[in-house]
């Protein structure tokens, strides 16, 4: 009877153990959802990624797109833009990733372990248009830039600088005992 009770404490240590790991789970989807949710309160974050990250950081990608299209319209290379958004993703990945890694608090090794895996999808993406030399390597490539896209997102969410919404408190601070100087220094005569 001993070893049957034996098993089945083990059962509810593990059980146990589940919830525990469904918790982590939790927290690391909570944590990215609201680094999803926080930014779209800011016109600044918005505009910063709009402006910046898609369209002056996507030049190569348009001026590829260009060349194609002007060169050879009947003849393009999908597999030359296809790669130069490859380029463009696993830069904004990797730089994503490094920002979530070392900018995580230490209790967060779930999200520095995202950041890991972020760079792994993002390799594994570029390889994959690398090998494939026609027109399907356009759902890696922009599966690629949709991951990238995400990841900066949510590395950026807590930038202070892209976030630029005001604390009440900053526009009108408490002054707390009296002020040194006085008017002398200041001509207040209307001239």
């Amino acid at each position: 009877m001993s070893i049957l009770s034996s098993i089945l404490q083990g059962f509810k240590e593990g059980y146990n153990k589940e919830k525990t790991d469904l918790t982590r789970w939790t927290n690391i989807a909570s944590e990215i959802g609201s680094r999803v949710n926080k930014p779209l309160k800011s016109p600044t974050f918005i505009m910063y990624f709009l402006g910046l990250v898609a369209l002056m950081g996507g030049i190569g990608v348009y001026t590829t797109i260009y060349f194609e299209i002007n060169n050879n319209y009947c003849l393009i290379n999908h597999w030359n833009i296809a790669l130069s958004l490859g380029t463009y993703f696993i830069a904004l990945i990797a730089s994503s990733s490094v920002d979530l890694i070392l900018s995580s608090q230490p209790e967060q090794k779930d999200l520095k372990a995202f950041g890991i895996i972020l760079i792994l999808l993002g390799i594994t993406l570029f390889f994959l248009i690398a090998i494939i030399h026609n027109a399907y390597s356009y759902v890696f490539a922009f599966g690629g830039t949709l991951l990238a896209f995400c990841s900066w997102w949510i590395a950026n969410a807590n930038n202070d600088n892209l976030n630029l919404e005001r604390n009440p408190k900053d526009a009108n601070p408490t002054i707390i005992g009296q002020l040194k100087g006085d008017e002398s220094e200041f001509n207040l005569s209307a001239e």
